[in-house]
Order: structure tokens, then C-alpha cells, then sequence
């Protein structure tokens, strides 16, 4: 059985509704496509994330919610977004805005993420994103110390 990771919750296949629409396949993993919910929820901020897939001659057309930063990445093909060509494996940042359009002539799938923007610093090096150096630093010290992921453990009853 196949399982999807995200946001480190695991998801099995069955659990992610599947919108189609005129050519367009949406998984719904976080936010709402046509009143379907995803099933990841409860997250910091208010956040969507679909996998889509067009048809050729097809569009998503969707309403993100207002003031958040949306991004769509390429899996395969090519999209049309803000008049630009993005191809396999590049990403389209779309900014800030309520209305999304992403075309594509001759099919494709690519990933839809939209989120509010933190507006926080960022410090990134491998797989580890902080918010500055020293917490990076720290990250990486833990790692190699093998305490970097801290697991509870369990009460034992009195």
C-alpha cells in the first residue's frame, strides 16, 4: 500500500479525495477545491496544497485565499502562468493576490501550494530550514549528536 508523506503526517492514497472537472484532476491534500476538504488539517496557518493534473487545452482556475503567496511546481509537461512558460521541474511563484490561473497547451501536473507568509528570517543548509544561523548551527550540532528529533516518552502510571 502506497503511503504519502506530509507536514509528517502520514496519508494513505484512500484518504485524499480527488476532485475532476472538465478535464481537470485535483488531490485535495490541504484547503478546499468545490466544497472537498482535504485531509490535512489544523496547521499553523491556512494553507492549500493540491496535486493537479491538466488536461491539454485546460486550466485551473482557482480562488486562493486573499493576501497569501501561492507557488505551483512542475511534475512533468509545462504550465502557462502570468504569461511565462514553466517547464518540468522548475516552480512558478505566483505571489500575492485571490484569483489563479495556471493553462497548459499540451497537458501536465504540477503541485498548488498557497500560504500565508510568515515574514520570517530564513536559514537553510541541506534538509534543515531555522529561522537563523545559530538555531541552524545548533540543528546541525544535535544531528550529529543524534538528539536533533526528540521523541516524547511515555508517562508511566503511578
Amino acid at each position: 500500500m502506497l503511503r504519502e508523506q506530509c507536514c509528517t503526517r502520514a496519508l494513505e492514497r484512500e484518504q485524499i479525495p480527488i476532485v475532476h472537472k472538465n478535464g481537470i484532476k485535483i488531490k485535495v491534500i490541504a484547503g478546499k477545491v468545490n466544497g472537498t476538504e482535504g485531509p490535512v488539517r489544523d496547521l499553523a496557518i491556512a494553507t492549500e496544497y493540491f496535486d493537479v493534473e491538466l488536461a491539454p487545452g485546460k486550466a485551473l482556475e482557482h480562488f486562493a485565499p486573499r493576501n497569501c503567496t501561492a507557488f505551483a511546481y512542475v511534475v512533468d509537461g509545462s504550465i502557462e502562468v502570468l504569461d511565462k512558460t514553466i517547464i518540468q521541474g522548475q516552480c512558478a511563484i505566483i505571489g500575492e493576490g485571490d484569483f489563479v490561473r495556471i493553462g497548459s497547451k499540451n497537458g501536465s501536473r504540477f503541485l498548488f501550494a498557497s500560504g500565508k507568509p510568515l515574514k520570517e528570517p530564513v536559514a537553510w543548509r541541506g534538509p534543515i530550514v531555522m529561522n537563523t544561523q545559530e538555531e541552524l548551527d545548533k540543528a546541525f550540532e544535535e544531528l550529529d549528536m543524534g538528539t536533533f528529533i526528540k521523541t516524547k516518552k511515555p508517562v508511566k502510571p503511578s
